[in-house]
């Protein structure tokens, strides 16, 4: 058994959300994901899948006032 610090939830930040999220469903046969409403309101889409005890996000600008350094450098760098 392991112990120590492990890995709780990845992020990627992506220009299309959508896409990503399918690829990585299609790669490794993760069911659909769960999409936070809640992210809107950053400016945000999301798709979170759950893996073992582990979360993977893939978040991508989706309009709005907010954006967050991630997203906004993903979008003005590619």
């Amino acid at each position: 058994m392991l112990s120590g610090p492990r890995l709780r939830q990845v992020a990627l930040v992506a220009r299309d959300c959508g896409q990503v999220a399918g690829e990585l469903r299609r790669a490794f046969g993760w069911p659909p994901p769960f999409h936070d409403p809640g992210v809107g309101r950053f400016g945000l889409t999301n798709a979170v899948f759950a893996v073992g005890d582990t979360f993977v996000e893939v978040v991508a600008p989706g309009g709005g006032p907010w954006v967050i350094g991630g997203v906004r450098f993903a979008g003005e760098e590619g």
